[in-house]
């Protein structure tokens, strides 16, 4: 019988790997600023039933500050990651997610000193190697479109390094932190967008789109994910529950087809496979 941290894990996979399906379309339509910024104000309401069933007494100082720089990396992380999709195919683009993987393992090296073993080297040189092979177009070029994707995993890694370590620490405080995070992340892309003057005629786009319900079920979906994830983190199965994550591209890869009917090149396939192999490689030690 599975544990609920898996069961926890497998929910939270899916549910974001359909988000993140779906999120092309939504991109495309809107822009990766005016996208991230709707998905991540509604993906706060989900969160907040978790803080009013379980309600804390307060929040650390340093738990706040790993929440604001959490939820600050994901914003640019998702605007990056969404500035790809405006362009390129959902299942080459969410599957360079195992590349954030890499930054959590050099930190532990550097950071913590913690050893890298054997299995952990094959896994990182697979993971590096298969999103290569990602990035390589049909004509064995170099895709420049997909590099604000790898950047933006690299910030998705910095946040899940934030949070999951506070709401692993924070005791009764665990409801906020992710709750926190979204806000902040919401905060500084409202300021950049009144500050750029991009904000109205973006929200008058919206209306002309007639994707307000799409766009409103995308996010609240993906503050569902968020919130099935922090009971992982709760129910102490990370490891398992990350290793689980690793199969989310491979679920993307699937749902693009079915759904958009994309095609990946043979080479392209064969990285996400080697990709794949090496993000297990390194989340099940």
């Amino acid at each position: 019988m599975l544990s609920p941290g898996i069961i926890f894990a497998i929910g939270s996979m899916i549910v974001i790997a359909v988000v993140d399906t779906f999120m092309r379309k939504a991109t495309r339509a809107l822009g990766s600023y005016f996208s991230s910024t709707i998905f991540i104000g509604l993906a706060i309401i989900p969160l907040l039933f978790l803080v009013a069933a379980f309600p804390p007494s307060g929040i650390a100082p340093i738990y706040l500050l790993y929440a604001v720089l959490g939820g600050l990396a994901y914003a640019l992380g998702l605007v990056l990651v969404l500035k790809t999709l405006e362009t390129e195919q959902a299942s080459n683009t969410w599957a360079l997610s195992n590349i954030g993987l890499i930054p959590i393992i050099l930190l532990g090296a550097i950071v913590l000193a913690e050893p890298i073993n054997m299995l952990e080297l094959v896994g990182i040189v697979g993971v590096v190697f298969g999103s290569l092979m990602i990035t390589i177009t049909k004509d064995m070029k170099f895709n420049k479109r997909l590099l604000p994707a790898i950047a933006g995993n690299v910030l998705f890694a910095v946040y899940f390094i934030f949070s999951t370590y506070a709401v692993s620490q924070a005791h009764e405080e665990f409801t906020l932190i992710f709750p926190l995070a979204y806000l902040s992340a919401f905060i500084a892309l409202i300021i950049y967008g009144t500050a750029k003057s991009t904000l109205k005629p973006a929200v008058k786009k919206l209306n002309k789109s007639n994707l307000l319900l799409f766009v409103v079920a995308i996010g609240l979906l993906g503050g569902v994910s968020q919130a099935l994830w922090m009971f992982v983190v709760i129910f102490k199965t990370v490891a398992l529950g990350g290793a689980i994550q690793v199969f989310e591209p491979a679920l993307v890869v699937a749902l693009a087809y079915l759904v958009y009917k994309e095609r990946l090149t043979p080479l392209q396939s064969i990285g996400i496979i080697i990709s794949l192999a090496g993000a297990l490689a390194i989340s099940l030690l």
